[in-house]
């Protein structure tokens, strides 16, 4: 296995974790702990997809990482109060 396959296998893990905790309810979208996943994995399927040349998923994994880093930067989505909620309260 190689340092890019690798790297290209753990963002896919990183984003399916996040993805797989969203949609049981343990992880809000609009927690940073998401798009810091999103944001990790994205840019590691970057980097495999440049050493690959697969320019598809350049794009798409680019556009993913800029996406979750705007988020985290910003520090918040549709507002700052539910960016910082884990769990939707009942």
């Amino acid at each position: 296995m190689t340092l890019f396959l690798a790297l290209g296998l753990l963002g896919s893990i990183l984003i399916l974790i996040g993805f797989i905790l969203n949609e049981f309810g343990k992880l809000l979208a609009t927690n940073w702990r998401y798009d810091m996943l999103n944001a990790i994995g994205g840019g590691l399927l970057l980097a495999y997809a440049i050493q690959d040349r697969a320019w598809p998923f350049v794009l798409l994994n680019g556009v993913w990482t800029l996406v979750a880093l705007r988020d985290l930067i910003k520090g918040k989505k549709p507002s700052s109060k539910a960016y910082n909620n884990t769990l939707p309260t009942k």
